[in-house]
């Protein structure tokens, strides 16, 4: 059946990337032989959906020297030096392996365009860690933006946001591929400018829950979404379908409308910053646990 030859393709593809990982490691050649099926062909007339990720909390958790002193990983799948010798360790997600085979899979098959890494930290600091993410390159491909793609907000508000539109890609440019593009991303406030757009996850925090499965999640919604792209024919409406898919997110738009309005002017003359800041970060927490339908203080 063609759910038997896309779980087929995937088990294959988790193996092969497993062995190359493993040849990368030890600098020798990769010598097996393709191990994957013959491809699945996509639904006819389905446009592919744009992927996007965000980059810490959602696929890992870092912890950088000076920046995170206090900060603890119950394992640690990765060490690199950043210029300056900067040690950065990192913590992956439970599932990152199969979400990437899953993604290899879909975009062969004509059903993901991308994937595109997203992240809010400097380039040297972006750029390192999807080394290790996608050592051979094969993934990514060189599509990462760092800091330097993000919107910052007015100051003094700290805060970046991420303009989706400078994801590029097609020959009609950002703005018209909005309709196809999902950002997936744990922090709402990056989601300011599209909220439309994004698929929200709960922080990864590096604690090695191995219950953890929102990757799983975030595939298993983005292939229904496809699903429903298939049936409906929409011209790749992918925006469209997560609204209709995910419980409560007119309301998680509005109150980031409400929110966005806050940053149209200065915190109130008299308040301290820290104090601002913290009510905003808090309104954003609870947009997040109300969408996701997490009790308070879970992330």
């Amino acid at each position: 059946s063609e759910q038997s030859r896309i779980l087929m393709g995937v088990i294959a593809q988790t193996l092969q990337a497993s062995l190359r990982r493993h040849a990368a490691k030890w600098c020798v050649d990769f010598p097996f032989p393709a191990l994957l099926p013959a491809q699945v062909s996509p639904p006819a007339r389905v446009k592919p959906i744009i992927l996007v990720l965000d980059l810490d909390e959602t696929l890992l958790r870092p912890k950088i020297e000076r920046a995170h002193p206090l900060r603890k990983l119950s394992r640690i799948d990765v060490r690199v030096y950043l210029e300056g010798g900067i040690q950065c360790s990192a913590s992956f997600r439970p599932g990152l392996d199969e979400f990437f085979q899953w993604i290899r899979a879909r975009r062969d098959s004509g059903l993901i365009e991308g994937p595109w890494i997203f992240g809010q930290g400097a380039k040297v600091y972006v750029d390192a860690m999807v080394r290790e993410l996608d050592p051979l390159g094969d993934l990514f491909e060189g599509r990462v933006l760092s800091n330097e793609a993000c919107t910052p907000l007015a100051k003094p508000w700290p805060w970046v946001l991420k303009d989706l539109s400078k994801i590029p890609c097609g020959s009609g440019g950002g703005v018209a591929n909005l309709p196809r593009t999902v950002l997936v991303e744990n922090n709402s406030l990056s989601c300011m400018l599209f909220p439309e757009n994004s698929l929200l996850v709960r922080d990864w925090l590096g604690n090695h829950d191995e219950e953890d499965t929102e990757l799983a999640r975030v595939s298993a919604l983005i292939d229904d979404l496809i699903e429903k792209e298939a049936n409906a024919h929409t011209g790749g409406n992918y925006v469209g379908h997560l609204a209709s898919a995910t419980p409560g997110y007119f309301e998680f738009r509005e109150r980031l409308a409400v929110l966005s309005s806050r940053f149209d002017e200065p915190p109130p003359a008299g308040a301290s910053l820290k104090d601002a800041y913290g009510e905003v970060w808090r309104e954003a927490r609870h947009a997040k646990e109300a969408l996701l339908g997490l009790r308070p203080g879970e992330v």
